[in-house]
């Protein structure tokens, strides 16, 4: 089973001051789901496994408007993850996203 986590950002970890802009002079969207552009965090959850210790660096991304979604290996939680490996051990959260509704934004290596 997965749980919805919360999006927490330390910005000055990632260097917004608020003001950021592109060369337009529009502000850097931070969010944004790479299937349809959605932008809004509520409809961008992400899901962890629960009771999983070993996946606990591997997050479901969601976009729950067009419902597609991306598996990210979270390094500050496991740094020794190698993402690779780490996206097959975690085709459990593959089966649990399918089952959910949604579509992986793009095959792996082995096309899954």
């Amino acid at each position: 089973m997965l749980s919805h986590q919360n999006r927490n950002f330390n910005w000055l970890f990632l260097g917004y001051s608020g003001v950021d802009l592109d060369a337009d002079g529009d502000y850097l969207r931070c969010i944004v789901c790479p299937a349809c552009g959605e932008e809004s965090v509520d409809k961008l959850p992400v899901y962890v496994a629960e009771g999983a210790e070993e996946l606990q660096h591997v997050r479901v991304e969601a976009c729950d408007t067009c419902r597609h979604y991306i598996k990210t290996i979270d390094l500050t939680k496991n740094g020794r993850a190698v993402p690779v490996v780490d996206e097959l051990a975690a085709i459990p959260l593959s089966l649990w996203a399918a089952e959910n509704g949604y579509t992986k934004v793009s095959t792996n290596l082995l096309g899954l």
